[in-house]
C-alpha cells in the first residue's frame, strides 16, 4: 500500500527571489568580450553573496541566483576589447526585486545601463521569479540518497534453464503478408522506441533477476544492444523495401560507438554478457508483451498479436532472433567443454609456474606489435604486471573449471583499465600476442586449445571493454553538447577547454558528470527546441528551469511540484517552467520517477455495464492506484483528479494530492450553444508533463516535470477521441448538428465548434491558450529563425500540422524533416506498468526506510608529515556548507561507519607501503568488518605518495580496497597524487569532483539562506590572556622540545651564501623519545622572527597579541564545528610555528582574496588578470606559466603582499588560507647503541635559485643551520623505519649513499663497529678459555665481520663528508671497501653508479651471497640509476635473463635485504626533477628497451 500524504500549507513569509536569465540588449556585437557580477545585499546594505558572470562574446547568461525576497540586487556589466586583458565597467543597475514582481510569480525586467558611450541604449534584461517554498538544505544532495542497486534474489531452483536445440523445427516460414505485418509493427514501435526499448529491458530484468548482475557495468549499454539486434533482424525482411526515400524513423538512435554492426555480432556480445537460453525464452515472451503496448496499433495488428505463438511477431522472434542468439551461446559451450577446460587449466599451470618470464614474453610481443599501446603503461611496473597477468589467467581458468563466478574480478579489472584510460580497441589487440606466447610456452598446444582460448579471451575482452565503451558514449555526447553550449552562448575558448577537462576527469572517475546550472538550463531549453513533435517551440528560450537536483526526499519533491503548479499558473498568465530532479546514476535501474503522465490526470472508472467513466487513457493507472490504496470520491465524476505518485529508489512509491486551490480547471462552454455547457465538461489549465525523460550530453534525467500551455486542439481531441472521453456525438447533438450521415460532415463541423468552445472558455477564464492558426504561423516564424541561426529545424509533419483545419494552416505545405538531435526529450516507460501488482521491484523495501544516518560529511586523514592533514582541512574548508567533521583515521570509531553517508579519506603512504601511524588502527578495525555490510556508504580516497618509492600510494589503495570490500560505493574513484609531479593539481581535481557531486555549481549562488559557517577571530585583552603559557596545548605539533648540543659545518671550506652541510646533535635524555638505528627524526621548523614581524606589520596586528577562533553563521551566531584555535593562543606562536609562510601552490584563493581588497586600479587590474588566468585550469599553458612566475618571484606570502600595496588580507584569511607547517623528516646519523641519549642528523642547507633569480631557502635546513648549541631547542619526534642494519655481523653489506645520503649509513657503520667490538671480545674470551665447548674442542673458528662496501659520492675533497671517520672505519676493518666518486675533481664526471659498474664482477659475487644486504640512500634519480647498473650486472656478469634478474632482486626485497631510503631531488632541482618525472612516467617504453637490449 502507498501511504497517502496530505498537502501541507506553506508559510507566506518564506519567499525566495531567483534570477534565471541575464541578457544584455543593444550592445556592440563585435569587438568586445563581456562579463558581469551579481551582488545581493540585505536591507542594511550588508553584502550577502556575489555571483560572477563569466566572460563571453555574447552577454547572455543562464544563472541560478537566489536571495530572500527582502533586499537589493546590483548587477555590474563589464567589457573589454577582444584579446585585451583589461576589463572596464560598462555600468550597473540596482533593483528591489519585490517591487518589480508586483504579485506575479515571474516577470522580465528591462533596466537601462548608462555610462558606456559605445552603447547609449544598453539595457540589462533580467528574469525574476519568486517562490513560496524554501529550498531544502544542502544535505539533500544526491549522495545523501540511499543505495539504488538492491541485492537481487537468485533464480529459483526449478526455473527453466534450457531451450530446445533447434527452435525452428516444424515452424513455417513467415509469409510475405506476415513479413509486411512485422515491419509495419516495428515501424510503429520505432515511433516510441525510447519508451518501448526501456519497457522491454526493464520487464526482462524484472522477470530474470540474475541479469543485472550478469550485465554489470554494461547495463546502461545493453538496451541499445537489444534494440540494435531487433532493428537489424527486422530489416532482413523484404530487403528491397530498405531502399528508403523517406521514412519517419530510420532505425535506432543514437548509434552505439564502436558497437556491433551485424546480427551475429549483437548476439555474440549479448551471449558474452551473460544471456543464456532461458533468458532468450523470457525475452521472446517480453517481446510479445511490449508489442502489445505499442501506441496506435491498428485493429489488424492486434488481431495478429492475439494469436500468441502463432502470430507473425512470435514466429519472427523464433525464426530470426533465437537462432543467432542460441548459436552464439552454443559456440562458447562447444569450445569450452569440461574436458577442454581441464586441458586449458593444465596449460595455465605452465604459464603460472614461470609467470614472470611468460608475462615478459607477452608484453614484449604486445609492445612490439602494437607500440601505440605503450603510453598507457607510462606509470606501470611492467614486470609486476607481467607476473600478475599470468597469475590472473591461471586463476581465471581454475575458477572456470570449478564453476566459480568471475564477474566481480573481471569488473574490477575493467574498472582499473577504464581509470587508466585504456581505449576500447586495445583489448582485442591483446589476444593475438597472448595466443602466440601460449603456443611457445604450453607443450602440445593444439588447434582445439587455441580455438578454446580464443573464444574465452574474446568473451573476456568483450566484458572488459564495456566500461570504456560507456565512457566513450558519454564523453562523445558530452563533447557534442559542450561544443553546442560554448558556441551558442559565446564562451571564451579557455573556459571551454577548462570545462571540457573537468567533464572528462569526472566521467573517467565516476562514470558520469554533473552539469552546471547554465548547462542544465540551456540543455533543457535546447531539448525543447529539438522536440520535433512540438509546434510551440518559438518560446523555447523562455523556459524557467528550476534546479532541484539536491531535492531527493519524496515529500520535498512533492512540495516542489506543488510550487511548480503555482509558479506556472501565475494567476492564469501561464509561465513555462521545468522542475529538474536528480539524474539517473550509472547502472541505476530507474532513478526517481513520477508515475503520472501529467500532474493533472483524470481518473477512469470501469462501470458495471462495461462503459468507462472518465479519461479512458487512464484506466490502467487508475486501477493500479486503487490497488495501492487510493480511495476515489464516494460520488465519482468524469473529472476526478488522480493522486500524484512519486517513486524514489530505495523507498516505496508515495501518493500525494494537490491542494484544490493549486489545480486550476476551466469549465467549457460555447458562446453560441448554451446546451454545450450542460455536458459538464472542463479541463485543467496547465499541461504539466511528468513522465518524460531528458538526455543532456549523455546524462539521463528521468524526473523532469515541465509545462507550456495548451493549443486548443489538444484539449478538443481529449474530449473528442474515442480512446479518451469519446464525446463526439454528444458534442454534435448539443450543437444541433445532424449525425445521421457522414455526408453531413458532422464530425468536421462539431469538432471545429468544440475548438471554438475551448478557445472561448479559456479566454473568458483569462488563462493562456493558443489557437492552432496562430501556433502554425508561430512555428513557421520559429523555423525561419532557426534557419537564419544556421540550424535546421527538425519537425514531424503529422504532429506539427494541427488536427483542426490542417490544410488551412500554413504548415500544411511546409516540407519538414525529422532527425535526431541532442539534447532531447524522450518518452519514458511507466514503472507501474513493468512491475508486478505489488509495485515494488525485487529487492526493494516495501515501505519507506528509516535510518540513524548522520547525514554529514566525514573527512578522515592519515598523515606523518602534515601534507595529508593540510589537504583534509582544505577539503573541509571547500565543503564548509555541509559542516564536515575532520579527524585522523585512528580517532574514528569504525563501528559507526554504517551511520555515515559520505566519507572522504586523505592519506599518505609511509615506510614500506604502510599507512601513517595515525591511521593503522583504523585499517585494522576496518579489516574486521564483514563483506558488504556498508552498502549505503559513499566514499572516496585521495591517496598521496611519490613514484620514487616502490609502493606508490599503496596505503590509499589499501583503504580504498577495504572500503569497497565492506560494501561502500566509490562516489569518485581514488586519485593518486604524485609528490614529484602535480600532487597539488591532482588533489584539486579530486576535490573539484567531490564538490560537484555534493552540489557545488559555479553558475548557482544561493543568498536566500546559507548553511556555510565562517571562521572569525576574537583578540583578547590583557585580562583574558592565560597566566601559564607553557601549559597551553599545542594544537598542531606533536613531539617534544629538545636542546641542541652540537651544530657544526661538515664541509672543509664554506663560502658565505654558498653551499653548506651541517652536523647537528639533539639531546633526548629526560624525554620519552627512543629510536633505533636507521629511523627518521621529524623536525618542526619555525619561521624567521623577521618574517613574522613583517607579516604582523602588514596585517596591522600585535605580534604579542592573543586570540581565539569561532565558527559563526550568516547572522553571526556561533555554530558547532571544528575550527583552528578554540583555546587562547598567541599570534607569535601561530605565525612562527603553525603556519607555513612560504608561498606554495595553489595560490588561486590567495589571489582572489587580494583582488577583493585591492583599491589601486593597477593592482586590481593585475590581480584580475591573474585570477582569470588561474581559473582556466592546469591544462592551460598560460595558467601554468603564471603559476611558475608567481612561485618563482614571490618566496613568501609577505613578498606577495608587498607586491600589491593597496591589497590586504585579514588575519582570519591568513589562518584560513595558509597551509599548516609540516615537519621535515631526516635520516638519523647515529646508532642508538652508541648514542642512546642523542640523535644526530646530517643536513644539507638548501638554497634553490628560481628562474626569476630569487633564492628560495629550504625552511627547515636554514632554520637548523642558525641554531646555537646550548641556547636553542628544537621540536622533534621519532618516526620508525624499515631501514635497519643486518643483525648478523657476518652478513655482507653493500652501502650506497652519495652526499647527505651518507647520513643513515654513518649510523650503520657505528652499529657495525659495535658488532666488531663484540666479535673481538668474544674471540678474546674464547682465546682465554672461556666458553670452551663440551666436546673439548679448544680451537674455535675465527669470527669475522662480513664485507661492508661503501660507495660514497661528492663533488670534490671539500665535500667529502665524514672523511676521517670513514677512513678510520676502513682502517679498523669495519669497512672492507671504501669507494668515493668525485663528480668535479677531474676531467671526467664520476658518479657512484660508474664505480659500481667498474667493479661489476666483485659486486655480483657479493650480491650472490644469500645473506647480502643492499642499502641505498639519497635522491631518487641516483637510486634509479644505480639499480639500472645492478640489473645490467645481473644480466651480463650473472648471465640472468631479464625475468630472472627481476626475480633475483624481488626476492631480496621480499627478504628485506634490498632496502631504500630515498627522497626527491635537491641539487640541480629543475633539471633533475624533469629527468625523474620522465623516468617514472615513461616506464613502458623504458622497459621495452631493457628487455630487448
Amino acid at each position: 500500500m502507498i501511504p497517502p500524504i496530505s498537502p501541507t500549507s506553506t508559510p507566506p513569509d518564506s519567499r525566495t527571489v531567483s534570477i534565471s536569465d541575464v541578457v544584455a540588449l543593444h550592445y556592440p556585437e563585435t569587438g568586445y568580450d563581456y562579463r558581469g557580477l551579481i551582488q545581493a545585499y540585505d536591507l542594511s546594505g550588508n553584502l550577502l553573496s556575489e555571483h560572477a558572470l563569466p566572460g563571453r562574446r555574447k552577454p547572455e547568461w543562464l544563472v541560478n541566483v537566489r536571495q530572500s525576497g527582502q533586499g537589493q540586487l546590483q548587477l555590474v556589466l563589464q567589457y573589454r576589447v577582444y584579446d585585451a586583458q583589461r576589463w572596464q565597467d560598462a555600468g550597473s543597475v540596482q533593483m528591489y526585486p519585490e517591487a518589480y514582481l508586483d504579485g506575479q510569480s515571474s516577470t522580465v525586467v528591462d533596466l537601462p545601463v548608462t555610462g558606456w558611450p559605445e552603447a547609449p541604449d544598453l539595457q540589462l534584461q533580467i528574469r525574476l521569479s519568486i517562490a513560496q517554498t524554501p529550498q531544502p538544505a544542502a544535505s539533500g544532495c544526491p549522495f545523501f540518497a540511499g543505495r539504488t542497486t538492491p541485492e537481487l534474489p537468485t533464480r529459483p531452483a526449478d526455473a527453466p534453464v534450457g531451450i530446445e536445440t533447434d527452435v525452428t523445427d516444424g515452424l513455417a516460414p513467415l509469409t510475405k503478408p506476415e513479413q509486411v505485418l512485422v515491419k509495419d509493427t516495428w515501424n510503429k514501435f520505432l515511433a516510441y522506441q525510447d519508451m518501448l526499448v526501456e519497457l522491454f529491458f526493464e520487464r526482462l530484468l524484472h522477470e530474470e533477476t540474475d541479469l543485472p548482475a550478469c550485465f554489470g557495468d554494461a547495463i546502461d549499454l545493453v538496451p541499445g544492444y537489444f534494440a540494435g539486434l531487433f532493428d537489424l533482424s527486422v530489416r532482413q525482411l523484404l530487403p528491397h523495401t530498405e531502399r528508403v526515400l523517406r521514412e519517419s524513423y530510420r532505425g535506432i538512435y543514437p548509434t552505439q560507438l564502436q558497437g556491433p554492426e551485424t546480427v551475429v555480432e549483437f548476439a555474440t556480445l549479448l551471449a558474452d554478457l551473460g544471456m543464456r537460453p532461458h533468458h532468450w525464452v523470457t525475452a521472446r515472451r517480453v517481446w510479445m508483451w511490449v508489442l502489445g503496448h505499442v501506441p496506435h496499433l491498428e485493429e489488424y495488428d492486434r488481431e495478429n498479436l492475439d494469436k500468441g505463438t502463432l502470430s507473425a511477431a512470435y514466429r519472427f522472434f523464433t525464426l530470426y532472433i533465437l537462432p543467432p542468439a542460441l548459436s552464439a551461446i552454443d559456440r562458447y559451450d562447444t569450445a569450452l567443454t569440461p574436458a577442454m577446460i581441464s586441458e586449458m587449466r593444465r596449460g595455465g599451470e605452465w604459464l603460472t609456474d614461470d609467470a614472470l618470464a611468460t608475462g615478459i614474453d607477452f608484453y614484449r610481443l604486445l609492445f612490439q606489435t602494437h607500440p601505440e599501446i605503450i603510453p598507457y603503461f607510462g606509470r606501470a611496473d611492467v614486470d609486476e604486471l607481467a607476473t600478475h597477468l599470468m597469475q590472473t589467467i591461471g586463476f581465471l581458468i581454475r575458477s572456470l573449471e570449478k564453476g566459480r563466478d568471475m564477474s566481480y574480478e573481471l569488473r574490477e579489472l575493467a574498472r582499473i583499465h577504464a581509470a587508466a584510460n585504456v581505449p576500447a580497441d586495445a583489448y582485442v589487440k591483446i589476444n593475438g600476442p597472448l595466443l602466440s606466447v601460449m603456443k611457445q610456452r604450453i607443450p602440445d598446444f593444439s588447434s582445439e586449445q587455441e580455438h578454446a582460448w580464443g573464444v574465452l579471451l574474446e568473451r573476456v575482452s568483450n566484458v572488459l571493454r564495456q566500461p570504456v565503451l560507456n565512457q566513450h558514449r558519454i564523453l562523445g555526447q558530452a563533447s557534442e553538447f559542450l561544443r553546442l553550449v560554448a558556441e551558442e552562448m559565446a564562451w571564451e575558448p579557455a573556459n571551454y577547454e577548462r570545462r571540457w577537462n573537468e567533464i572528462e576527469r569526472e566521467v573517467r572517475s565516476t562514470g558520469t558528470y554533473t552539469h552546471t546550472y547554465e548547462e542544465l538550463a540551456y540543455g533543457a531549453q535546447v531539448a525543447w527546441r529539438n522536440a520535433s513533435k512540438c509546434i510551440g517551440r518559438i518560446a523555447w528560450r523562455n523556459m524557467i528551469v528550476r534546479d532541484l537536483r539536491h531535492v531527493t526526499d519524496p515529500d520535498a519533491m512533492f512540495r516542489e511540484c506543488a510550487e511548480h503548479l503555482r509558479l506556472a499558473t501565475n494567476g492564469g498568465n501561464l509561465q513555462i517552467v521545468m522542475n529538474v530532479f536528480r539524474p539517473k546514476k550509472p547502472k541505476e535501474r530507474w532513478g526517481p520517477r513520477i508515475w503520472n503522465g501529467q500532474y493533472i490526470r483524470f481518473a477512469a472508472y470501469q462501470q458495471e455495464d462495461g462503459t468507462i467513466l472518465g479519461d479512458k487513457a487512464n484506466v490502467d493507472l487508475t486501477q493500479a492506484l486503487m490497488r495501492q490504496g487510493w480511495i476515489p470520491p464516494v460520488r465519482k465524476t468524469a473529472f476526478d483528479c488522480l493522486p500524484l505518485v512519486i517513486d524514489v529508489p530505495g523507498q516505496a512509491p508515495r501518493m500525494y494530492r494537490f491542494d484544490a486551490d493549486d489545480v486550476l480547471t476551466v469549465p467549457l462552454e460555447h458562446p453560441a450553444y448554451p446546451a454545450f455547457a450542460a455536458l459538464d465538461l472542463k479541463w485543467c489549465a496547465i499541461p504539466a508533463i511528468s513522465n518524460f525523460r531528458m538526455n543532456i550530453g549523455g546524462v539521463q534525467y528521468g524526473c523532469i516535470p515541465f509545462n507550456g500551455w495548451f493549443m486548443e486542439t489538444e484539449i478538443a481531441r481529449n474530449i473528442w477521441e474515442e480512446g479518451r472521453y469519446g464525446k463526439a456525438e454528444d458534442v454534435a447533438r448539443a450543437m444541433g448538428i445532424d449525425t445521421s450521415s457522414e455526408q453531413t460532415l458532422w464530425r468536421d463541423r462539431a469538432f471545429l465548434e468544440l475548438n471554438v468552445a475551448v478557445l472561448h472558455s479559456f479566454t473568458k477564464a483569462k488563462v493562456t491558450l493558443v489557437d492552432h492558426q496562430t501556433a502554425s504561423r508561430q512555428f513557421l516564424v520559429h523555423d525561419q529563425r532557426e534557419k537564419r541561426a544556421g540550424r535546421e529545424c527538425p519537425a514531424q509533419w503529422s504532429w506539427v500540422t494541427p488536427s483542426a483545419g490542417g490544410s488551412s494552416t500554413p504548415a500544411w505545405h511546409h516540407e519538414m524533416r525529422d532527425f535526431y538531435l541532442s539534447p532531447s526529450y524522450h518518452y519514458a516507460a511507466d514503472k507501474w506498468m513493468v512491475v508486478d501488482t505489488d509495485m515494488v521491484l525485487a529487492g526493494e523495501n516495501g515501505a519507506a526506510e528509516t535510518s540513524s544516518e548522520t547525514g554529514r560529511i566525514l573527512i578522515l586523514y592519515g598523515s606523518e608529515t602534515g601534507t595529508a592533514e593540510s589537504y583534509a582541512r582544505q577539503t573541509a574548508r571547500r565543503l564548509n556548507q555541509h559542516h564536515p567533521l575532520v579527524m585522523t583515521l585512528n580517532e574514528y570509531d569504525t563501528t559507526k561507519l554504517d551511520q555515515e553517508r559520505v566519507v572522504l579519506v586523505v592519506t599518505s603512504t609511509f615506510g614500506n607501503g604502510e599507512l601513517p601511524s595515525n591511521a593503522m588502527k583504523f585499517l585494522a578495525r576496518l579489516k574486521q568488518l564483514p563483506d558488504g555490510t556498508l552498502s549505503r556508504l559513499h566514499f572516496s580516497v585521495m591517496a598521496l605518495g611519490s613514484t620514487i618509492y616502490p609502493h606508490f600510494c599503496a596505503a590509499g589503495a589499501t583503504v580504498d580496497r577495504e572500503l569497497a570490500r565492506v560494501g561502500g560505493n566509490r562516489m569518485v574513484d581514488m586519485h593518486q597524487g604524485d609528490e614529484i609531479k602535480g600532487q597539488a593539481d591532482t588533489f584539486h581535481q579530486w576535490l573539484d569532483l567531490v564538490a560537484r557531486l555534493l552540489g557545488e555549481d559555479p553558475t548557482s549562488t544561493d543568498g536566500s539562506q546559507s548553511n556555510a559557517a565562517r571562521l572569525t577571530v576574537s583578540f583578547l585583552d590583557g585580562g583574558q590572556r592565560p597566566a601559564l603559557v607553557h601549559e597551553l596545548p599545542r594544537r598542531r605539533l606533536s613531539g617534544v622540545d629538545v636542546p641542541i648540543v652540537a651544530n657544526r659545518e661538515l664541509l672543509k671550506e664554506v663560502i658565505v651564501g654558498s653551499r653548506s652541510t651541517r652536523f647537528l646533535a639533539f639531546d633526548i635524555a629526560g624525554t620519552d623519545l627512543i629510536y633505533e638505528t636507521g629511523d627518521h627524526v621529524a623536525i618542526y621548523p619555525k619561521n624567521s622572527p623577521a618574517l613574522v614581524q613583517h607579516l604582523c606589520d602588514r596585517l596591522g596586528i600585535d605580534i604579542d597579541g592573543w586570540f581565539t577562533t569561532a565558527l559563526v553563521d550568516q547572522a553571526g551566531n556561533a555554530v558547532e564545528g571544528e575550527h583552528a584555535y578554540p583555546q587562547p593562543v598567541s599570534v607569535w606562536q601561530v605565525l612562527t610555528e603553525d603556519l607555513d609562510l612560504t608561498l606554495r601552490e595553489p595560490v588561486n584563493e590567495l589571489i582572489t582574496a587580494l583582488l577583493g581588497t585591492a583599491s589601486d586600479p593597477v593592482d586590481r587590474e593585475q590581480l584580475d588578470v591573474w585570477t582569470e588566468l588561474l581559473s582556466r585550469g592546469e591544462e592551460d599553458a598560460a595558467c601554468q606559466t603564471l603559476k611558475k612566475f608567481i612561485t618563482d618571484t614571490f618566496v613568501t606570502i609577505v613578498d606577495l603582499l608587498d607586491a600589491f600595496p593597496s591589497a590586504s588580507l585579514s588575519f582570519v584569511q591568513v589562518i584560513d588560507l595558509l597551509p599548516s607547517q609540516k615537519p621535515r623528516l631526516y635520516s638519523i646519523s647515529s646508532c642508538s647503541l652508541v648514542y642512546p641519549t642523542e640523535i644526530h642528523v646530517t643536513v644539507g642547507v638548501v638554497q634553490i635559485t628560481t628562474d626569476a633569480g630569487q633564492t628560495r631557502p629550504g625552511l627547515c635546513s636554514n632554520y637548523l643551520a642558525g641554531l646555537v648549541p646550548g641556547e636553542a631547542t628544537v621540536r622533534v619526534a621519532v618516526r620508525t623505519s624499515n631501514f635497519r642494519p643486518p643483525l648478523d655481523p657476518q652478513a655482507p653489506m653493500l652501502l650506497v649513499g652519495p652526499g647527505t645520503g651518507l647520513s643513515p649509513l654513518v649510523g650503520f657503520l657505528q652499529h657495525r663497529e659495535v658488532q666488531l667490538r663484540a666479535l673481538r671480545d668474544a674471540q678474546h674470551h674464547s682465546a682465554r678459555g672461556y666458553g670452551t665447548p663440551a666436546g673439548g674442542e679448544t680451537s674455535p673458528k675465527p669470527l669475522q665481520l662480513g664485507q661492508a662496501r661503501l660507495y660514497f659520492g661528492c663533488r670534490n675533497l671539500n665535500d667529502y663528508l665524514y672523511q676521517q671517520e670513514l677512513e678510520n672505519w676502513r682502517d679498523a676493518g669495519v669497512l672492507t671497501h671504501l669507494d668515493v666518486a668525485f663528480s668535479r675533481l677531474g676531467e671526467q664526471t664520476v658518479y657512484v653508479q660508474h664505480l659500481i659498474g667498474q667493479q661489476s664482477q666483485d659486486m655480483w659475487e657479493v650480491l650472490l651471497q644469500p645473506d647480502c644486504h643492499y642499502y641505498v640512500c639519497g635522491d631518487a634519480k641516483m637510486a634509479d640509476d644505480v639499480f639500472a647498473v645492478l640489473m645490467n650486472i645481473a644480466k651480463t656478469v650473472g648471465g640472468l635473463s631479464h625475468a630472472e634478474a627481476v626475480d633475483f632482486f624481488r626476492k631480496m626485497r621480499h627478504e628485506n635485504r634490498f632496502v631504500m631510503d630515498v627522497w626527491g631531488v635537491l641539487l640541480n632541482y629543475r633539471e633533475a626533477l624533469a629527468e625523474l618525472q620522465d623516468a617514472h612516467y615513461s616506464q613502458g617504453e623504458r622497459w621495452l628497451e631493457q628487455v630487448t637490449s
